[in-house]
């Protein structure tokens, strides 16, 4: 590795009114951003308390308010109590235990549509007075298109739990958790697009293995979400509680316990958990590799700050994850897990955008 380093360019700042419209977007757009990943770690709540599948019809907008009367409440109670969740978890349950799991999926719906206010009103606001150039509105346009689709998603995940599963499809769950990935990535990087013009940052000229790197970090991350999300989808958190050992062994035979075997690598709760856990500790050695080059080379401040807290972030996900497994899954440390891995993956994309223009 060649000790490159040197910033090719700087981008001009806007001035004057422009540079106050580009600020004020890209505060909007992180905001939006951090209320998403809000939205995901309360999804994670919803999933770890069993609450997804509480209300049974999907409302736009009466669902605004949750049930008012003693009577309407029974209501509710009645349609949960014909689903499969209830008949063959919780059929024991009481209506006080309802109204928990209820409020809980209520808050989530809730804070979807307060989320997609949040969007979609500013953005309104700032299309009809012209702050947004013609290049830029395909962005916008795609951002809402993502939230719209969440919803509808949403509730056909929902729907696969209310016929003869009493779980939700962990295929439809984890695309629904890799949909809102995606879609907190294209508001983060089009708010650090704003940002950017008014904070201009250098497009960093770095070693071909260092930009390797960066780049390929926000691709490993996105996997290593998609195995979260089976993992979250078939409750497989808790087929171990050990660690580093699996049944008493590094590689288990349950692993390869179904046919044909390729079903292992998606239905099969103790693999993914394998994948899951093994493919976190590779993330975490391949960029702690990177840190013990780097560290003897001189490279500009802005990427070493953003490099060191990837690698304190990654750091402190692991000792979560494993914290996680040996307690058995505690719903405060697996919402701490999921939400340091958004952090973690918005610095990986933080990074990714000083190589490249927003």
């Amino acid at each position: 590795m060649t000790p490159s380093t040197s910033a090719a360019a700087v981008d001009v700042p806007a001035t004057g009114q422009a540079a106050d419209r580009n600020k004020r977007i890209a505060r909007w757009l992180f905001w939006v951003s951090a209320s998403i990943c809000i939205m995901v770690v309360v999804g994670g709540l919803v999933r770890l308390t069993y609450s997804g599948l509480s209300i049974t019809e999907w409302k736009v907008i009466t669902g605004v308010l949750p049930p008012l009367t003693q009577e309407q409440w029974l209501g509710e109670f009645q349609k949960y109590q014909q689903t499969p969740q209830y008949q063959k978890l919780f059929p024991d349950m009481t209506l006080s235990d309802f109204k928990f799991i209820y409020y809980m999926e209520w808050f989530h719906r809730l804070l979807g549509r307060i989320v997609g206010l949040l969007f979609a009103i500013p953005f309104f606001v700032y299309w009809a007075r012209g702050w947004f150039q013609k290049n830029e509105l395909p962005r916008f346009v795609a951002i809402g298109l993502l939230f719209m689709f969440q919803g509808f998603f949403g509730w056909y995940m929902v729907q696969s739990g209310l016929v003869d599963r009493p779980l939700v499809s962990h295929y439809r769950l984890t695309i629904h958790l890799l949909l809102a990935l995606v879609l907190l990535t294209l508001a983060f990087h089009t708010g650090l697009y704003f940002w950017r013009k008014d904070h201009p940052l250098p497009r960093l000229e770095t070693a071909s293995a260092l930009r390797f790197f960066i780049r390929s970090m926000p691709v490993l991350l996105f996997v290593q979400f998609g195995l979260g999300g089976l993992v979250a989808g078939l409750k497989a958190g808790v087929v171990s509680d050990t660690f580093p050992k699996m049944a008493g062994a590094w590689i288990p035979d349950l692993i390869y316990s179904m046919q044909p075997w390729y079903k292992n690598l998606f239905e099969n709760s103790f693999t993914i958990h394998f994948m899951h856990r093994w493919f976190g500790v590779l993330i975490f050695l391949y960029a702690f590799a990177f840190a013990i080059v780097i560290w003897r080379r001189g490279i500009p401040e802005a990427l070493k700050n953003s490099l060191y807290l990837l690698w304190g972030l990654i750091a402190l996900q692991v000792v979560l994850g494993v914290l996680t497994i040996w307690l058995h899954v505690p719903v405060v440390l697996a919402s701490l897990h999921q939400l340091t891995a958004l952090l973690v993956f918005l610095t990986s994309v933080y990074l990714w955008t000083l190589h490249n223009r927003a």
